[in-house]
């Protein structure tokens, strides 16, 4: 495949796209967000991270137009732009599933119909 080609550059775009969920709080954030919009404060409280931390965040997959947000006084509301978003988080969720299940390993937690409760973020 050439660089410069079509499909060379859709390629890229959709690395480009994919890379705003490479990171583990970003995953963490779109799951904490399909249940409809959070406000930052109450975002960061849950997933005990600091506001600044979670904004950078959150300002990464607004970039690649995967989050929008809202003010309403002085609160800011994020949510998921598309729910397609959803979908493909949770097809990511059943192919990782079935890797696990090859392997053997924390199956146990990954298997329920709920997310596992949130682990700690530790410095992430």
């Amino acid at each position: 495949m050439e660089r410069d080609s079509p499909a060379a550059a859709y390629y890229e775009m959709h690395a480009y796209l994919c890379k705003a969920l490479a990171h583990p709080v970003r995953l963490l954030i779109i799951d904490q967000l399909r249940d409809g919009p959070q406000a930052v404060g109450d975002l960061a409280d849950r997933m005990g991270l600091s506001q600044s931390n979670l904004s950078q965040h959150l300002g990464i997959l607004r970039a690649k137009r995967l989050v929008s947000h809202r003010r309403e006084g002085s609160n800011v509301y994020y949510q998921i732009r598309d729910p397609r978003l959803i979908r493909a988080f949770d097809l990511l969720r059943e192919v990782l599933r079935d890797v696990l299940r090859e392997d053997d390993w924390l199956v146990g937690s990954f298997q329920a119909s709920t997310p596992a409760p949130l682990p700690s973020l530790g410095r992430l």
